[in-house]
């Protein structure tokens, strides 16, 4: 009751200072004031999650991903201002020092169209340098979070560019992961080193019947003997796509699908 007034500007024994104090420790307020504190804390993970992948919270704008992601950003910045106005405002101290330690820019003018282009190339550099050290870009999983985020999201954003779909990937982004010897899809290229392992055992024995206990190269003859069941794990039309690929290829060489008793 006391909350309401205060935020109505009625006498009231609650005084900003308290508010913040109980806001710390997630004090609820009402169901409706909690579902607010729910929907602010959800979009503040979303504003992370951003920051991981692009490096900045300078949300663009226009936003299609997440659009409401965007208006909430904006709607931050005019809160701050109202509160250096002396005016009531949503936006507590509390909030102000969670958006702070993201690194928020409270005096950012919006402007059109998505920012990636320097994040991008910020991620890239980094990438390179891993390259420079290792001569790979398969990174572990100690190696930097935000970085690892990014690869993934260079990956989903490749197979929407693969299908006509909207990406920001370019066609001189990918020629630059490219020459990092980027893999985009990891799943395939595994795949295809063990494929360029059976096309040199045909070349060698004349055929593609690997024993499956092939002491030369154990996991060959499992791979081997694992492409005779690829049509059974078809679940979707991508993934036939994708089967009828790696079919095409075994054929060429004449992989037998069914072996010899």
């Amino acid at each position: 009751l006391e909350y309401k007034k205060y935020l109505w500007g009625v006498k009231s024994i609650m005084i900003k200072e308290r508010v913040e104090l109980l806001e710390s420790i997630s004090f609820e307020w009402s169901p409706k004031t909690y579902q607010k504190v729910y929907v602010w804390r959800e979009q503040f993970e979303n504003l992370d999650e951003y920051r991981s992948i692009h490096g900045n919270c300078d949300v663009p704008q226009y936003f299609p991903e997440n659009q409401s992601l965007s208006n909430w950003v904006k709607t931050q910045r005019r809160m701050k201002v109202i509160l250096g106005e002396g005016q009531q405002s949503c936006l507590s101290q509390n909030r102000i020092d969670q958006l702070d330690k993201l690194g928020f820019n409270w005096s950012l003018m919006h402007r059109r169209g998505p920012q990636k282009g320097n994040s991008w190339e910020k991620r890239y550099q980094e990438l390179f340098r891993y390259y420079e050290c290792h001569q790979n870009t398969c990174l572990t999983h100690n190696s930097d979070a935000s970085l690892l985020r990014w690869i993934q999201r260079q990956r989903l954003e490749y197979k929407r560019f693969k299908k006509g779909d909207k990406s920001y990937l370019t066609n001189d982004r990918i020629e630059k992961l490219e020459a990092l010897r980027f893999e985009f899809d990891p799943v395939m290229a595994s795949w295809k080193k063990r494929f360029n392992e059976l096309k040199e055992y045909h070349m060698i024995n004349g055929h593609c019947n690997v024993p499956q206990r092939y002491k030369l190269n154990p996991k060959l003859g499992r791979w081997v003997s694992n492409q005779r069941h690829l049509l059974k794990t078809v679940t979707c039309n991508e993934q036939l796509y994708s089967v009828n690929e790696k079919v095409n290829a075994l054929k060429s060489i004449n992989f037998e699908f069914y072996s010899k008793k």
